[in-house]
This record gives C-alpha cells, structure tokens and sequence, in this order.
C-alpha cells in the first residue's frame, strides 16, 4: 500500500474522492494541524470542519475546568462520574463503568483501583462472568455529595456568560448530535 502522507499535496484530493464515511470520520480526527497543513481547514473558522474542532476544545476546556474546580476535593469529573454510576448500579461490570464515564474498560478498572485506594468505594469481585460488586463508602458517599455541589457550581459559571435561551438550544443541540451518532 502506498505512504498516504498528509505532506505529499494529494492528501486532501485523495479524502475528499473516499466514499467509506468510516475513512472520512478517521480522516478527521487527525490533530487540526495536520489538517490545516494538508488543506482542509480543520480548526479555522471559515471551514466546516471548524464545528466539529470548536465541540472537541469545549468539551475538553470543560473537563480541565470541572478537574481544576475539583481538586479541593481530590477527585476528577471522572471520578465523579464513577461515584454516581456506582451510588445506582453497585452490581455492574467494569465495561458498564466504561462506558458511563466514557473511556475505556481498562481506564475504568485503573479508576476503580484509585477510588478503593481513596477509601471512596469497595469492589468485591464476582466469579467469571460474574458482574462486580460496587460499593460507595461513607466517605466515598460524603466525598461525591461534595463533588456534585462543586460540579454544580461551576456548570453554572461556565455557563453564566450565555443567556438562558443559548444554555437551552446548545443543551438541544448537543443532544441532537450524541443521538445522531449514538
């Protein structure tokens, strides 16, 4: 198979003639540098492709500022996430955990091995194929209850600079597209 360098001049031609929008999707998730080098703008405003970069730094920027505003408590939106997940479904597997916080399996079993460190929850371990047994510690309950006031708190700084009508055609609108890709 021939180097598809995205420095040869060819690259964007050769994308924009793919018709596997699986290729395409691939495509996109190259850093924006390496798109703007290669022609296709990612990243610029004038580009289509700027939506899908602008979706991508706000829900990093997001994380950093929920992680940052977090760290009076010790934990991360991660581990938040976690802790609830686990306060509704102790008997659940590490994949289940996964998917709720949105990362992988073998990052989630890292998590969980960081919260029983923390003292935030316990985990008894199921046979094979069994599910695992999750439970929220009384400091791991007192420590999310914390954490929820925290995230709340600054889900409502970031978005204070909107007026409520945006905060609900971006909620709609964010919605529409995890729906659509879900």
């Amino acid at each position: 198979m021939p180097d598809e360098s995205v420095h040869d001049g060819n690259f964007a031609e050769r994308l924009e003639k793919r018709t596997d929008p699986a290729a395409v999707a691939v495509g996109s998730m190259l850093p924006p540098e390496v798109l703007v080098d290669a022609g296709l703008g990612f990243g610029r405003r004038d580009s289509p492709g700027s939506t899908v970069y602008s979706v991508i730094k706000a829900a990093h920027l997001i994380e950093c500022h929920l992680n940052r505003s977090l760290q009076v408590e010790r934990l991360t939106i991660r581990q938040v996430g976690a802790l609830a997940y686990i306060a509704q479904n102790p008997s659940s597997s590490r994949a289940e955990l996964a998917r709720a916080v949105l990362t992988s399996p073998q990052a989630a079993g890292g998590l969980v091995r960081r919260l029983v460190v923390s003292g935030f929850i316990h985990v008894a371990e199921g046979g094979v194929g069994s599910p695992l047994s999750f439970t929220l510690t009384e400091t791991g309950r007192s420590a999310l209850h914390r954490a929820l006031a925290v995230v709340e708190a600054s889900e409502l700084a970031m978005l204070d600079s909107l007026v409520p009508s945006a905060v609900v055609d971006l909620d709609r609108l964010l919605r529409d597209v995890v729906t659509g890709l879900g």
